[in-house]
């Protein structure tokens, strides 16, 4: 399932750091689970399940930054408001060609924009500290929609990802899985934002605020919906049983 891995590697961590008085925090067990992830399983992942598992409490939605790890805040649900999972049954690998290709396209079209632009926000080698406004006017134009590995090789030698390995025999899509991390780290901050705002409405004691609150509940599901489109259409990682649950969703009126 979603994050299991993960959840194995933190419960073994944790397990280990009480039984050795190791005195970890959570979010160096995170990071030791990640390594593991990374050098033993072979999986390029990012931090973000270990993370969760090793730091998440209820009724709270953490806001993390992977630059490269650090937990921002802990942002309560607004009063009434759930979150719910639904397993689409779907077997989810980070390990798969399909994850790995997309996170090597992404490296790529980093690569080609520090090698084309002299921009101090990518020097660190994180896209995602590059804003939309800033994407669209300098970078779109320069990223190919779609590039050969031989040719990128030729071109630019290996990109600066130190957990994958541009094929020189795959064709990358690289311009749309740059767009994507872009793309969702602003819509992750506004989601943020929206259910604050909500929070703070839900304190007031007019009648109104009940309104305010379902505004901007409403309008971080929009930015949720936004999402799941860039996750299938930009990285191309989509399933059509998760269309078909995001979909029943919608018919709910949400």
């Amino acid at each position: 399932g979603i994050s299991s891995s993960a959840a194995i590697e933190v419960a073994t961590l944790t397990a280990i750091n009480h039984l050795y008085g190791l005195n970890l925090s959570a979010l160096e067990v995170a990071r030791i689970g990640q390594i593991v992830e990374n050098r033993i399983v072979g999986a390029p992942c990012g931090i973000m399940d270990q993370i969760t598992a090793a730091a998440g409490q209820k009724d709270r939605i953490l806001s993390i930054l992977c630059q490269p790890d650090r937990l921002l805040e802990m942002v309560s649900l607004p009063p009434y408001a759930k979150l719910i999972g639904i397993h689409s049954k779907v077997k989810r690998s980070t390990s798969s060609s399909a994850y790995i290709d997309a996170r090597t396209a992404a490296f790529m079209g980093l690569t080609i924009l520090q090698k084309s632009l002299n921009l101090d926000e990518l020097r660190d080698n994180y896209l995602c500290k590059l804003s939309v406004e800033d994407f669209r006017k300098k970078c779109w134009k320069i990223l190919p929609a779609e590039m050969k590995g031989e040719d990128f090789l030729n071109q630019y030698g290996e990109t600066v990802d130190t957990v994958t390995e541009v094929n020189p025999q795959k064709r990358y899509r690289v311009r749309s899985r740059v767009e994507h991390p872009i793309y969702e780290h602003a819509r992750v901050q506004k989601f943020i934002e929206h259910i604050k705002k909500a929070n703070e409405a839900a304190a007031e004691t007019e009648r109104k605020a009940s309104t305010v609150v379902r505004r901007h509940l409403m309008k971080a599901g929009k930015l949720m919906y936004a999402s799941d489109w860039s996750y299938r259409f930009r990285v191309g990682l989509g399933s059509p049983q998760v269309h078909q649950i995001v979909m029943s969703v919608r018919k709910v009126g949400m």
